[in-house]
C-alpha cells in the first residue's frame, strides 16, 4: 500500500508542473484571442480546449445565432450588450485572468459545439466555472441590457463589472459641425446681431420691470381672483389699497 502511494506520489510530482505550465499557456493563449474587443469567438476546437478542460479560470460563454435567416431576432441585440460588457471588463480596475468571455455563433464556425451541447434555443448564456467541468445555464431576458447581463453575472462571478459605453462618434460630429455653423453665422452677422442685441435686451428688460410692477407675479403667488365681485356688483379693480385682481394687471401695465 505505501508502495502505491509512493508511486501516485511520483506521479503528481512529475506531471504537476507540465499540467501547470500548459495551464498557463492556455491563459496567454486566451489573453491574445480576446485583445480585439474582449469576448473569444468560439470555434469547436477552442471550445474544447479553453471551455470544457480541466481549468483555473471562469468562462462565461454566450450562444447566439445572428443570420437573418435564422429567425432569432434577439441575438443580434444580445450579442451587442455582450461584447460591450466584455469590453467593460477589460476596462475595469477588477480585471484579471481568473475571468474569459466567449461566444459561440451557429453560423460561424459553431455548429459543432451547439450539436455538442444540444442546444435548440438561442441567445443563451453559459458559465463554465473553475470548480465544475459541466457548465450553469443563465436565462436571459429577451428587454436585456448590458447593465442587467452585469448584475445576473454577480450570483456567479465575484466581480462587480462597471459599464462603459463607447462613444457615439456621430453625435460627437453633429454637435462639431452645428457648433461650427453657429459661429461662422455669428461671425458673418455679428454687425445685425448687435444691432439687434442692442435693441432687444433694453426693451426686454423694460418689459421684464413692468411685468413685475404690474402685479403679475403678485397676483400668480397668491392665486387672485379675475374680477372682484359678482353680476351687477363685478369691479375690474379691486377697491382694497392692499390687494390686487388679475384683471388689473394689463391696465397697470399699459399705463407702465
Amino acid at each position: 500500500m505505501s508502495a502505491r502511494v509512493a508511486f501516485s506520489f511520483f506521479i503528481f510530482i512529475l506531471f504537476a508542473p507540465i499540467e501547470s505550465n500548459k495551464t498557463d499557456r492556455r491563459i496567454e493563449e486566451l489573453k491574445q484571442l480576446s485583445a480585439r474587443n474582449g469576448a473569444i469567438l468560439l470555434d469547436y476546437f477552442t471550445f474544447k480546449n479553453y471551455v470544457t478542460k480541466s481549468k483555473n479560470y471562469t468562462v462565461i460563454m454566450l450562444l447566439v445565432a445572428v443570420r437573418p435567416e435564422r429567425r432569432c431576432f434577439t441575438c443580434g441585440k444580445v450579442l451587442e450588450d455582450f461584447l460591450v460588457l466584455t469590453n467593460s471588463w477589460k476596462m475595469s480596475p477588477d480585471f484579471n485572468t481568473d475571468l474569459f468571455f466567449a461566444y459561440a455563433d451557429y453560423d460561424s464556425k459553431g455548429e459543432r459545439i451547439f450539436e455538442y451541447l444540444k442546444a435548440n434555443s438561442v441567445p443563451d448564456m453559459l458559465v463554465y466555472s473553475k470548480e465544475r467541468l459541466t457548465p450553469i445555464k443563465v436565462s436571459l431576458r429577451s428587454d436585456t441590457n448590458p447593465e442587467r447581463l452585469a448584475k445576473l453575472l454577480r450570483s456567479y462571478v465575484p466581480y462587480h463589472i462597471r459599464i462603459y459605453r463607447p462613444w457615439n462618434y456621430l453625435n460627437v460630429a453633429i454637435m462639431v459641425a452645428f457648433s461650427l455653423i453657429i459661429s461662422k453665422l455669428l461671425i458673418k452677422y455679428r454687425s445685425t446681431l448687435y444691432d439687434f442685441v442692442s435693441f432687444a435686451s433694453p426693451s426686454m428688460c423694460a418689459c421684464f420691470v413692468m411685468l413685475m410692477l404690474s402685479g403679475h407675479m403678485w397676483n400668480h403667488m397668491n392665486a387672485r381672483s379675475f374680477v372682484h365681485g359678482e353680476g351687477s356688483d363685478m369691479k375690474f379693480i379691486h377697491p382694497g389699497r392692499r390687494e390686487q385682481v388679475v384683471a388689473e394687471t394689463p391696465i397697470v401695465f399699459l399705463i407702465c
